[in-house]
């Protein structure tokens, strides 16, 4: 689908897609071609600091063109008004991931989509899924194409894969439009263990099953 979405040799194309709570343009590139992310503007609930909508222009000469019309973003999210020590999330949003030993925890903050080396093997992108799920798109390691992807439970602590006896991982995207003031993007993402909370999915596996049938 991502090749044929890149082929610009006939006309332009403009893909829409979802589902996130966010209008951006952080998904997987289509060569000369434009794809937006359409899911923002508030309502049931806010995966990242752009909120608003797309305006696109189809113009004499066939060609189309795009841009964003954003909003504050407490306009629409309750925590898009920042405290003392936070600042405004990238244009994606944010992933807090709280990682605890025993009773002694830390907060980490990834950026969604960034793609990053996973303790424990493997390479991943993470995602808010409002309310319910951060998402992890298990990736190639040019991060163009998933393999895999796994949803996690938000705001349940599960053992990490690289210590699964004594350090627990908890995601949360309740402040997704914000990172900590003096914030520096994290060189690696710590993961869950598999669990029966966790739905997963592997593509490979469904292409196959595809093919088959």
């Amino acid at each position: 689908m991502l090749n044929t979405l890149s082929d610009s040799s006939k006309h332009d194309i403009v893909y829409f897609g979802g589902h996130r709570h966010n209008t951006d343009q952080f998904s997987p590139n289509i060569g000369l071609n434009q794809q937006w992310l359409v899911g923002g503007g508030g309502g049931y609930g806010c995966d990242g600091g752009r909120q608003g909508f797309v305006k696109g222009f189809i113009h004499a000469d066939g060609t189309v063109t795009t841009e964003g019309a954003f909003v504050d973003t407490y306009q629409c999210c309750g925590y898009g008004s920042h405290g003392p020590k936070e600042a405004p999330a990238p244009g994606a949003g944010s992933v807090e991931a709280v990682i605890c030993m025993g009773t002694n925890c830390t907060s980490h903050v990834i950026e969604q989509g960034r793609c990053l080396p996973a303790q424990g093997g493997g390479t991943a992108r993470l995602w808010c899924e409002t309310g319910a799920y951060v998402k992890i798109d298990w990736v190639d390691e040019h991060c163009n194409h998933p393999h895999a992807w796994d949803l996690v439970p938000q705001q349940t602590a599960f053992a990490t894969s690289h210590a699964p006896e004594s350090e627990t991982v908890e995601f949360r995207c309740d402040r997704a439009g914000t990172v900590p003031e003096i914030w520096m993007p994290p060189l690696s993402v710590v993961v869950p263990l598999p669990s029966t909370q966790i739905l997963s999915t592997n593509l490979a596996q469904m292409d196959a099953f595809n093919i088959h049938v």
